[in-house]
C-alpha cells in the first residue's frame, strides 16, 4: 500500500511539474520513474539520460533521478559482490577473505559458522597420516572436499605398507627407499637395511674364493680378502694433519659423503692377476715402453711372487681385470653389486679409516716408517702384501706405499661444494692413482696426495686394489672409457 501511495504521489508530482516540458521529456521521464519504482535502475537511468536530450527538459530534475539511480546501482553491485564472496566461501582462507572485507556484512554469522565447519574438516584431513586416520575422514565426511585425495592417499599407504612389509633383504629395503624417499618408515628401513646388509655380507663374504681350474700349482683356489667400509661423511683433500705438505691439487678441502662399499684388504696380488688375466709379471713388463722394460733378473730385484702386489698394470687393464672378475664371481655376488676400481673419494675415505677415522697423515699413522714401504725403507723393491707395516683402522694393508693404486676418476680440480658419491669429471687428460709406492718419498704416500697418468700408462710402481660397490640405474658406476 505504501509503495502504491508513493507511486501515485510521484505521478501527481510528475503531472504538475512536467506541465511546461516537451512531450518527449515527459514520456522519457515517466518511463524512468516507472522503471526506478520496480527496481530496474540501470534502465531507469538510461531513460533519464535520454530525457535530458529531449527539447525543453528539466535538467535539474533528471540529474537528481540519475543520481538516485547511480546510488541504487552501486548498492546493487556491492550486494552482488558480497553475495559472490559468500558463495565462494568454500575454504577457511576464502571465508577469512569474506570476513576481512565485510566485517559487518549480511552473511557474517553464516560465514563464521561455515568457517568452523571447514576448519574442522581440514584438521581431520591434515591428520590423515595413516590408513586408520584416512578411514576416519571418509566416515565423517563421505562427501567432503578431500574424498578423492584421501582415497588416493589411503591406496598409497596400503602400497607403502606392503612394500615395507616385504623389506626382508637389503635389496628390498633399497626398493622401499627409492620408491618412498620421504615415506613413513624411512628411518626404520634405513636401520633395517644396514643390519640386513651387514648380515648378508658377513655370512662368509669377507673372503671371495676363485676356484683355480687346471692350475699347475700346488693349490686349488685363490683367495681375495675384502673389507666392509660403512658409508659416511668426511673431509677430503688438504686437511690439518697434512700440515704444509699439501699440493695445490689437494685444495680446497671439502665435505664428501660416500655410500657403503667393500674394498680389497690388499692390492691385487700377482697370483690373483695371473688367475684372472693369464699373464705374468714378465708378460706385463714387456708391454711397457722400452725405457721401463726390465729383464727377468731385474724384475726379481723389484719383487716377484704369488703374494707380491701386481704392477706394470695400466688403468685400462685394471678395468678389464674387474670385468673378468665379475664374470668369474657372478654366482657369488648379490644382484646389483660388482667389482670395479674405487673412486678417488672411496679410496681416500678408506685410507683415512672410514667411520673409524683418526687424523693421520698416512694410512694408519703419522710415522711413515711404521705404516708404509716407501723410498726411505723399501730397499728399492716391492714387498709381499702380507709383509705389511701397521694397517689402518679398517685393517687395510699397504694402502700407503708399496705400489700406487689406480682410482676410477679423471684427475680434475676440486671445489668447495659438498658432494655425495662423487665420480669425478666425465673426461680429462689423466686418471688418478693414489698412495705412493716403494720409490716415492713420504709426501707422495699421504692419504690426500693425488697423482695421475694416462689410461694406458704402465710402470713398475703402479698396481691397484678393487672395490665392490652397489650400482643403480640413476648412478651407474662403471667408468667410461675413451
Amino acid at each position: 500500500m505504501r509503495n502504491l501511495l508513493t507511486t501515485i504521489l510521484l505521478l501527481a508530482t510528475l503531472t504538475v511539474a512536467a506541465q511546461n516540458y516537451s512531450p518527449c521529456y515527459k514520456e522519457k521521464y515517466a518511463e524512468g520513474v516507472s522503471l526506478y519504482n520496480i527496481g530496474r535502475y540501470s534502465e531507469a537511468k538510461a531513460k533519464f539520460v535520454a530525457a535530458k536530450d529531449c527539447p525543453m527538459p528539466n535538467t535539474t530534475e533528471a540529474n537528481a533521478w540519475i543520481g538516485k539511480c547511480d546510488t541504487r546501482i552501486k548498492d546493487e553491485e556491492a550486494a552482488r559482490q558480497e553475495s559472490e564472496a559468500y558463495n565462494s566461501c568454500t575454504s577457511v582462507s576464502s571465508c577469512n577473505e569474506y570476513l576481512d572485507k565485510y566485517p559487518n556484512g549480511k552473511y557474517v554469522a553464516e560465514v563464521k559458522q561455515k568457517k568452523q565447519e571447514l576448519q574442522a574438516e581440514d584438521d581431520v584431513y591434515n591428520g590423515c597420516v595413516s590408513i586408520e586416520k584416512c578411514n576416519e575422514y571418509l566416515k565423517k565426511y563421505p562427501k567432503g572436499r578431500y574424498v578423492s585425495l584421501v582415497t588416493d592417499t589411503k591406496i598409497n599407504f596400503l602400497e607403502e605398507d606392503n612394500t615395507y612389509a616385504n623389506c626382508t633383504t637389503a635389496e628390498k629395503c633399497d626398493e622401499y627407499l627409492n620408491k618412498y624417499p620421504k615415506g613413513r618408515y624411512v628411518a626404520e628401513v634405513k636401520g633395517k637395511r644396514e643390519g640386513l646388509r651387514e648380515e648378508e655380507w658377513r655370512k662368509g663374504r669377507d673372503e671371495v674364493v676363485l676356484t683355480v681350474k687346471d692350475a699347475p700349482r700346488p693349490f686349488d683356489r685363490v683367495t681375495m680378502e675384502i673389507v666392509y667400509v660403512e658409508g659416511g661423511t668426511f673431509t677430503m683433500g688438504c686437511t690439518t694433519e697434512q700440515g704444509s705438505d699439501c699440493s695445490e691439487d689437494e685444495k680446497p678441502a671439502h665435505q664428501v659423503t660416500v655410500s657403503d662399499f667393500w674394498i680389497g684388504k690388499t692390492e691385487v696380488t700377482q697370483e690373483l692377476w695371473y688367475e684372472v688375466m693369464h699373464t705374468s709379471l714378465r708378460d706385463q713388463s714387456q708391454k711397457a715402453i722400452n725405457l721401463y722394460k726390465y729383464s727377468e733378473k731385474q724384475l726379481l730385484s723389484l719383487g716377484v711372487g704369488y703374494n707380491y702386489p701386481m704392477y706394470y698394470v695400466s688403468y685400462m687393464e685394471a678395468l678389464d681385470f674387474c670385468e673378468r672378475l665379475n664374470g668369474r664371481l657372478r654366482d657369488q655376488l648379490p644382484q646389483g653389486w660388482y667389482f670395479t676400481l674405487p673412486t678417488e673419494a672411496e679410496w681416500e675415505y678408506a685410507a683415512r679409516g672410514g667411520k673409524k677415522h683418526s687424523k693421520h697423515k698416512y694410512a694408519g699413522g703419522n710415522n711413515i716408517n711404521d705404516v708404509a714401504w716407501y723410498k726411505g725403507n723399501s730397499d728399492g723393491k716391492t714387498h709381499p702384501v702380507d709383509e705389511y707395516k701397521r694397517s689402518n683402522a679398517l685393517y687395510l694393508a699397504g694402502i700407503s706405499g708399496n705400489v700406487c693404486e689406480w682410482c676410477s676418476d679423471w684427475k680434475d680440480e676440486y671445489n668447495s661444494d659438498p658432494q655425495t658419491d662423487p665420480q669425478g669429471s666425465s673426461s680429462d687428460k689423466y686418471r688418478v692413482y693414489r698412495g705412493g709406492s716403494f720409490i716415492h718419498d713420504a709426501r707422495d704416500c699421504q692419504v690426500s696426495r693425488r697423482l695421475g697418468a694416462t689410461e694406458n700408462y704402465r710402470h713398475f710402481y703402479i698396481g691397484f686394489r678393487v672395490a665392490l660397490v652397489r650400482s643403480s640405474l640413476e648412478k651407474p658406476r662403471r667408468p667410461k672409457r675413451k
